[in-house]
């Protein structure tokens, strides 16, 4: 009689996955890459934020040269004939002439207005409105003009317009300006109170000037 050896076969293995261990890989899956777009997300709105906050920055320092370079010359007057000077000094408005050519003569181009109007800060010829006016920022959130004599102190604090003889005693003039992003910034929260007493907050980015400027410049 012939005797046959018992096979040893081994045991069939399990193929694949189960649909639990693909229902759990896709979960973890979908984490990770929402974290991944979260993280580049929130990165890209940082960088947007910086950006448009460095561009503000940039504008502002190019309003403020501006504006002390034809604040510098507010009342220059060479010739000492006595016509060139403040001719109206509001809060948010200032007209003013300057013997800009050094003729001693006060002559059409001699005439000067800086205003701010709904956010656009203009500077204009105030014998000429009908001619096109500079446009120094279109971002101008909140503007102030402060006058003072020699020795510092303040005139008409708490007047809208200067009288003629108060104009005549200015000796310089302080310029707070907040100049305001185009449009409100993801995740950035903005908030204070400008000079006028008026809180805000918001989501723009706002960058504020303070700056003093002698009028008057004499260096001819």
């Amino acid at each position: 009689m012939n005797s046959r050896l018992p096979l040893n076969l081994p045991e069939p293995t399990s193929q694949g996955y189960t649909l639990v261990e693909v229902m759990v890989t896709v979960v973890i899956l979908a984490l990770v890459l929402g974290l991944i777009a979260t993280f580049f997300t929130n990165h890209l709105q940082l960088q947007r934020r910086e950006t448009a906050l460095a561009e503000l920055r940039i504008e502002g320092l190019q309003v403020s040269h501006k504006l002390e370079k034809y604040l510098q010359s507010a009342g220059l007057d060479p010739a000492g004939t006595g016509e060139f000077g403040l001719t109206l000094a509001k809060r948010a408005q200032l007209e003013f002439t300057a013997d800009t050519d050094l003729n001693g003569l006060l002559e059409a181009g001699d005439y000067f207005g800086i205003r701010w109007s709904g956010d656009t800060l203009y500077l204009y010829n105030p014998q000429n409105q009908g001619e096109t006016q500079e446009v120094l920022s279109p971002h101008v959130d909140y503007l102030e003009f402060r006058y003072y004599q020699a020795g510092g102190m303040e005139i008409g604090a708490n007047q809208e317009e200067l009288t003629p003889a108060q104009r005549d005693s200015v000796e310089a003039v302080r310029f707070i300006l907040y100049l305001i992003t185009p449009h409100p910034l993801r995740g950035y929260v903005s908030q204070g109170t400008y000079p006028n007493g008026q809180s805000f907050q918001d989501h723009y980015g706002r960058y504020k000037i303070d700056n003093m400027v002698f009028l008057r410049n004499r260096h001819y």
